[in-house]
């Protein structure tokens, strides 16, 4: 990954994408490649239905044996969004022990993208123009994706703390000292 340019990297979109083996059936609505590898994947649903369906169908894909998660060049999968166009949310991917879904509804982490002012962007052509934008989803990727490593697990960092890192990089490369009060 181009982390100087984020812009040089290599995108390429993948539709309908289809792994059948011989206990399961699965379709992948959108799979975003980064240079080559699958590193989102997005799941739309009609607007009728709740983004959580497509959370679940996520999750149920993920605990199949025969899932594309474990055998495939799927494996590289870091970030999943959910759609029903206007609710988006976006999560990333992890082991089974850290990627759960219960009854409660209760799916952690899980966000919404916002503006700086802290306004969702919620609405699935907002977030596409502002979170999507190949330049924009790079650095997302490669720079606000954060690794516990005591836990071996992936988390993607929240709107508001990517513009205080952000903030706190232009402070110290404008050479305004080394710190930032949000």
């Amino acid at each position: 990954v181009n982390l100087k340019d984020w812009c040089k990297n290599s995108f390429e979109v993948v539709s309908q994408l289809r792994i059948n083996t011989k206990s399961s059936f699965q379709r992948y609505d959108v799979i975003l490649l980064l240079n080559g590898l699958p590193l989102v994947q997005i799941e739309l649903k009609t607007l009728q239905v709740s983004p959580r369906k497509a959370m679940q169908q996520i999750v149920d894909y993920k605990n199949d044996p025969g899932n594309g998660y474990t055998n495939s060049l799927l494996c590289f999968m870091q970030l999943f969004i959910v759609s029903n166009r206007s609710n988006t949310w976006y999560f990333a991917n992890n082991a089974s022990e850290h990627f759960r879904f219960d009854a409660d509804e209760r799916f952690l982490p899980l966000y919404q993208w916002a503006a700086p002012d802290n306004k969702k962007i919620t609405h699935l052509d907002d977030f596409a123009e502002a979170f999507l934008a190949k330049c924009t989803l790079a650095e997302m990727i490669s720079r606000y994706t954060v690794l516990i490593q005591s836990e071996r697990k992936l988390m993607m960092m929240r709107p508001y703390q990517i513009y205080a890192v952000q903030a706190i990089v232009d402070c110290i490369q404008q050479n305004r000292g080394n710190g930032y009060i949000w």
